[in-house]
């Protein structure tokens, strides 16, 4: 078995071609019988090597991240969001607009909750390991102190208005 996880992708001609000159480059045959999904796997990892050590990436990614970071692309499916970025992704490839020029919007996914651990919360039923925590006596004491003292003053400044309002929701959830 090998690691890793298998994709299936398609290229535009323009970067087909490239794919072939990135194998040359590495003083690679790409016609000694390789498929051309084995070139663009090598011009893959070229390219991320040649990242690395330009310091554009990571020189080592934290094993641990992997399945916080890929979760969200296991076991996953075909769905609308993914069909209407392909859609623009090509209709910009067809434009002359490579993915490179394409403005980057990334978030990091959030921590990965295998399927077989996600269960119930206060809340309801839980996707993620991001759930409020709920406030313990001694807390809710302090802070229900805190809020009495500033309705106690009366007359507040912007900032503790504000100070004001977040214990409410904090509290009550307001």
């Amino acid at each position: 078995m090998k690691v890793g996880m298998v994709t299936q992708i398609r290229v535009n001609p323009k970067d087909c071609l490239a794919i072939l000159d990135i194998i040359v480059a590495c003083g690679i045959n790409p016609y000694d019988g390789r498929s051309f999904a084995q070139c663009t796997s090598l011009a893959l990892s070229s390219l991320i090597g040649v990242a690395r050590r330009a310091k554009i990436i990571p020189e080592e990614e934290d094993g641990f991240q992997y399945a916080n970071r890929l979760d969200p692309f296991i076991n996953s499916r075909n769905d609308k969001r993914k069909y209407s970025f392909d859609k623009m992704l090509y209709q910009r490839a067809s434009a002359d607009i490579s993915a490179q020029d394409m403005a980057p919007q990334i978030q990091h996914p959030g921590q990965s909750v295998p399927s077989h651990l996600q269960g119930f919360t206060e809340s309801g039923l839980t996707s993620s390991a991001a759930q409020t925590m709920t406030l313990d006596e001694g807390t809710r004491i302090l802070l229900s102190e805190e809020m009495q003292a500033l309705y106690d003053k009366g007359t507040l400044s912007t900032d503790e208005q504000a100070r004001l309002t977040e214990l409410n929701n904090i509290l009550y959830g307001g």
